[in-house]
């Protein structure tokens, strides 16, 4: 097993809507500068560019990826091309060798089925992202702050019971469950969502 590097490597793609203003993934990167950390920002239109910048990701030697994207349960949306979960899993996957982690911010998209269809390609050790929908501002404060305490704890390690921790913790602060997937020994996806239940409001159901 090649050794990798304890850093975070962003890749971010919107809409064109978006793009100006909603750019969550630079935004995780300057928080993580300001804290110290030497963060890799890349950010993508279509799919040829995704594949070129996810080989440089795996060049790199960093450890984590962190995508910021928009989709759903069937599909990674960028600003000019689609993936469905295979196309994608077939970009991705291979590059998240050597037990690297794969952190997903994209609406509904972190589903079990395109975690084993990474899990399938690869040596990914979990893959991340939240299960509904989430506000930009939400994603931005849970991201920044997820990655912020996981350094903080360890430089250089993310365990997955520090995960677990941290993935409630930041869930319950912005109201919004994340789904934790792990292969088991036959790369099979295993789910865990985190928070296990959010706080219930006055006035309003539980999410």
């Amino acid at each position: 097993m090649a050794v990798t590097l304890p850093k975070l490597f962003i890749i971010e793609s919107l809409n064109l809507e978006d793009e100006a203003h909603h750019r969550e993934g630079e935004i995780i990167s300057s928080v993580l500068r300001m804290t110290g950390h030497e963060p890799i920002y890349r950010y993508v239109r279509t799919r040829a560019e995704l594949s070129h910048f996810i080989n440089e990701f795996r060049r790199s030697r960093y450890r984590w990826l962190h995508l910021s994207v928009h989709g759903n349960h069937d599909l990674i949306a960028l600003t000019l091309d689609q993936l469905n979960a295979e196309q994608f899993a077939s970009i991705v996957g291979p590059a998240l060798d050597d037990r690297r982690r794969l952190f997903l911010s994209t609406c509904k998209a972190a589903t079990a089925e395109l975690a084993e269809a990474i899990f399938q390609q690869g040596r990914c050790l979990s893959v991340v992202g939240p299960v509904k929908t989430i506000r930009f501002g939400d994603s931005a404060i849970f991201w920044a702050s997820f990655y912020h305490l996981m350094l903080k704890q360890n430089g250089r390690r993310m365990l997955g019971t520090e995960i677990e921790k941290v993935i409630a913790k930041m869930g319950t602060a912005v109201e919004r469950q994340f789904r934790l997937i792990k292969p088991d020994a036959d790369r099979k996806a295993i789910e865990r969502l985190l928070p296990e239940k959010l706080p219930k409001r006055d006035g309003k159901k539980k999410r």
